[in-house]
């Protein structure tokens, strides 16, 4: 597990998004470490809410996936992301925020 503070995730990509047994996980690729590219795990396990463009919702498998991180915020207990989502064939690009508070968030570097 890395320091949050080493870790920087403008302009990754969210690979894929699970949500099971009260846990969101995410993978990211091209994640800065330190001074190379990386791919990482995210996982925020005990989920207590999850906002996703201010609207509290239930599921969040498969809302991010394929989008390009603009920011992402960690502490203890909350992860909160934006997120672009471009639609390569019209050209179109949405953002959206998100925002999960949970009981404990873990970060690990491959």
């Amino acid at each position: 597990m890395q320091s949050a503070q080493r870790i920087g995730y403008h302009e990754s990509t969210i690979v894929s998004v699970r949500q099971v047994d009260g846990s969101i996980d995410f993978v990211l690729e091209d994640v800065q470490v330190d001074d190379s590219l990386h791919t990482v795990s995210i996982r925020a396990a005990g989920i207590k809410r999850v906002l996703f463009d201010g609207n509290a919702i239930e599921d969040f498998t498969g809302r991010c996936e394929g989008g390009e991180i603009l920011t992402l915020n960690l502490t203890d207990r909350d992860l909160c992301l934006i997120v672009e989502l471009t639609d390569f064939k019209t050209q179109l690009a949405e953002t959206h925020s998100c925002q999960i508070t949970c009981e404990s968030i873990l970060i690990d570097v491959d």
